[in-house]
């Protein structure tokens, strides 16, 4: 272990989510300050930066870069380690949502190839077993404590999902809106915000709900831009402290994520018309 008695600020580069519903404002507003900032590596997941390839320039008046995966690894080993090493000095992720959905079908997939007792649990239950689920979150988890320790601006996009709670009556009420990813992302990065477009108006509303400075938090932006976080900026530390990893024997976290991602049914019956069929070879599988 290491004791710092230095008093040196150690979170040199803004590390930023923002989520949202469809068509309110996330990937523009993430563009507008990232590019805003200097040159920007948009890892798109759903070809989502088309729109505006010909909209946002860095200050040197050179477009964002793109690359297109929602892979978790590849995320890790090339994607930030290209950034890094071409001098960019933000990075967005566009979106975590599909990254989450990623890694759960990729773990069906592998229980599939193998005909694995988890692969029968789900074909029977419709959902992943508690055991699976720290195959699941392992590369994810690995992908955000990158994204949190590399040394660049990070934009960490999401969409939005109504959180349900079940009343004394068995009925399911509206509590509230939540990131669309794994239930315990929102709380990694230092700032998070909630997008809304107010349409009689065509305003959009940046709410920051989360600020580790005390700088914003609370706070609303009408058309958000760089501005946002001129009271953050100068906050910033000279480097950016480590996430540290986990301990390898660590116990898998007890909290069981839940299993009714609507993302995954047609993917699991998918999966079940193709286990059916005996005849299916590895090749036709995996095409």
């Amino acid at each position: 272990m290491i004791f710092d008695e230095t008093g040196e600020i150690e979170q040199a580069y803004l590390k930023v989510m923002i989520y949202a519903g469809p068509g309110n404002g996330k990937t523009y507003t993430a563009l507008k300050i990232a590019t805003a900032l200097g040159k920007t590596l948009m890892i798109d997941t759903e070809r989502g930066s088309e729109p505006y390839r010909k909209t946002f320039y860095d200050p040197d008046g050179k477009p964002f870069v793109v690359t297109r995966t929602r892979n978790a690894k590849a995320i890790i080993k090339e994607a930030i380690p290209w950034a890094e090493k071409n001098d960019c000095k933000c990075l967005i992720l566009d979106q975590a949502s599909t990254v989450w959905e990623d890694c759960q079908t990729a773990y069906i997939m592998k229980e599939y190839k193998k005909q694995s007792k988890s692969w029968k649990f789900i074909e029977k239950n419709g959902g992943i077993p508690f055991n699976g689920w720290k195959f699941v979150k392992a590369p994810y988890k690995k992908m955000v404590r990158a994204l949190l320790n590399t040394p660049l601006h990070v934009f960490i996009l999401s969409r939005l999902s109504i959180d349900f709670k079940v009343n004394s009556d068995g009925e399911p009420i509206n509590v509230g809106d939540k990131a669309n990813t794994e239930k315990e992302t929102p709380y990694e990065p230092a700032i998070l915000i909630k997008m809304t477009h107010k349409k009689k108006s065509d305003e959009w509303i940046a709410e920051c709900e989360k600020d580790r400075w005390g700088c914003i938090e609370g706070q609303e932006f009408i058309n958000p831009d760089i501005s946002m976080f001129n009271e953050i900026i100068p906050k910033l530390g000279l480097k950016q402290g480590a996430v540290p990893e986990p301990e390898e024997d660590m116990e898998m976290d007890e909290r069981v994520e839940e299993v009714g991602n609507l993302a995954l049914k047609p993917q699991i019956a998918l999966l079940k018309s193709l286990g059916r069929k005996n005849d299916l070879d590895q090749k036709e599988f995996e095409a």
